[in-house]
């Protein structure tokens, strides 16, 4: 696997989706697609020229659907990442594909023996102990690749697959850690494809901007991970980027789900401050019917930990008037009466990235204290204020605080 192996997307939806054993084995389907990186042709003409019949325009939709959702399935497996809008192996589990590439038949059915409509699929590595320890030493030599200090805690002559399976698991995710290491700290050099990608959102774009694409079904979760990488960005994080997300990524970062429900879609740990972010695609007045109590809930379980401060921060695309209503009152009642104070300010996510624009085209050191600076300010003498000037407030506060640094 020296060369980049990968599928792209049009030849997942056009032949490898199209096709499928005895008509066609793995083999010509690889023929197939090199054929067409040589030549390419027209979508509907390669679909004919595979399948030898012509298809509508509506079938031409249904694949790409289904060619949507049966990607995701595969980087959803960890076996695959994201490449050019395709897929290629995760280079963390190339132990796995050697051994399917010793396995001669990798699908066994039944179908013309005994009339039945199973299909028992590859059978997994770890039902074989000689198949297990295999692998399992596959991804010790990947750790000392990426110069993981490990050493094998057991007698490999003599260990159970079973315990192979647990330690396998968890020397994956140990090297998964350190990649997500290296991709957190990087990410303030990422900051203007960060705000590329916030760009998109904020327009609408469908279509492909700067080699940047957002699927228009994942744009929730990559609002939610687009955020994530702006707080990586900021830095000066004490908790890990694993811990600061809550969604789940692939091999490659990149988004597979949304949060789940019952926690804030993202907390930031800084050395004085906590911050609990949330985001949303919604902008009518079901904004506030939607994101009203479950944000105020989140930010007050956080705030019951009392050892730092927590702020809120509420990004959408537009900040309802009713919804920044609910957050100016910001008080929350606890089961026992008490209450706590909160401090959520909402942002449009253009106001959120002017900010985030500020703090790197002006190199601003300490980004995270200048956050807290700017979300306190936003804060005082809410009160007094009613929903509509609160919000203009917020806007003139960025706009004044980029104003003075630049004048300077």
């Amino acid at each position: 696997m020296g060369r980049k192996q990968y599928i792209g997307f049009g030849e997942f939806k056009s032949i490898v989706q199209t096709t499928c054993p005895p008509n066609f084995s793995a083999c010509e389907v690889a023929k197939k697609i090199q054929e067409i990186r040589k030549k390419p042709i027209k979508e509907k003409t390669l679909i004919k020229s595979v399948r030898g019949i012509d298809i509508e325009e509506t079938s031409l939709r249904s694949l790409q659907d289904y060619a949507d959702m049966n990607l995701r399935y595969l980087k959803a497996t960890g076996l695959f990442v994201n490449y050019s809008h395709g897929i290629t192996p995760n280079p963390l589990k190339l132990g796995v594909f050697e051994r399917f590439l010793e396995e001669q038949q990798y699908f066994i059915s039944d179908f013309r023996q005994n009339k039945t409509n199973q299909c028992f699929g590859f059978p997994m590595f770890y039902d074989n102990l000689d198949e297990a320890k295999k692998l399992y030493i596959a991804q010790v030599k990947q750790a000392g690749i990426q110069g993981i200090s490990y050493v094998i805690p057991f007698d490999i002559k003599t260990v159970s697959k079973d315990v192979i399976k647990k330690e396998y698991d968890r020397l994956y995710l140990k090297c998964f850690e350190q990649k997500e290491q290296q991709f957190a700290l990087d990410q303030a050099n990422k900051w203007q494809e960060i705000s590329q990608y916030m760009e998109i959102l904020i327009k609408g774009q469908k279509k492909e901007t700067n080699g940047l694409r957002i699927p228009s079904d994942m744009k929730p979760a990559y609002f939610e991970w687009i955020i994530w990488r702006s707080i990586l960005a900021i830095d000066s994080l004490v908790n890990s980027p694993e811990q600061v997300r809550k969604f789940k990524i692939d091999a490659d970062f990149l988004p597979i789900f949304t949060a789940p429900g019952g926690t804030a879609d993202l907390v930031a740990e800084f050395k004085d401050y906590r911050l609990a972010v949330e985001v949303t695609l919604s902008e009518s007045s079901r904004q506030e019917a939607m994101e009203g109590e479950p944000v105020r809930r989140h930010v007050a379980d956080l705030c019951q930990k009392r050892d730092i401060p927590t702020f809120g921060l509420f990004l959408a695309r537009k900040v309802h008037t009713n919804t920044a209503e609910t957050f100016r009152h910001g008080l929350w009642y606890y089961d026992d009466d008490s209450p706590v104070d909160l401090k959520i300010v909402p942002f449009s996510l253009e106001e959120f990235k002017n900010l985030f624009d500020w703090l790197f085209e002006n190199k601003i050191e300490n980004k995270a204290q200048k956050l807290r600076i700017l979300l306190e300010s936003c804060l005082q003498g809410k009160d007094s204020l009613t929903a509509p000037e609160w919000k203009k407030k917020m806007k003139e506060t960025i706009k004044n605080q980029i104003l003075v640094s630049n004048s300077l």
